[in-house]
């Protein structure tokens, strides 16, 4: 079962990634897409797909958001111009933790991959 996912589809799901470019949007379709088990994901996969895409997008790609994981403003300075945000470390045991995207990823990814107790 292959996952087909289009930057048309990103745009639907996510509106707010409405003006970055197809080539943009599709590099990190095909990064996603590598890192989401079709078979072992089933139904999910699209889903974890455009969830994942919409992550490296936030990261990488937002023009918001020039760093990963950059989060509010924590402190800032005028002279010699500087400014510091925090990290969502609460959520950030990986980089997923670091936008809603990445952390509705591990939501999915916890109901595809249950602990299962013997």
């Amino acid at each position: 079962m292959a996952v087909t996912v289009t930057a048309g589809d990103i745009r639907t799901q996510f509106p707010e990634f409405g003006s970055v470019a197809d080539s943009v949007i599709e590099r990190w379709i095909v990064e996603a897409t590598a890192e989401v088990n079709a078979t072992q994901w089933a139904s999910r996969a699209t889903r974890g797909v455009e969830w994942l895409t919409a992550h490296y997008l936030a990261s990488f790609a937002s023009p918001d958001c020039d760093e990963p994981g950059a989060g509010p403003v924590s402190s800032e300075r005028e002279g010699a111009v500087a400014a510091s945000y925090k990290i969502a470390d609460l959520f950030a045991r990986d980089a997923l933790g670091t936008t809603k995207y990445g952390r509705q990823f591990l939501t999915l990814r916890k109901r595809v991959f249950v602990k299962r107790k013997i």
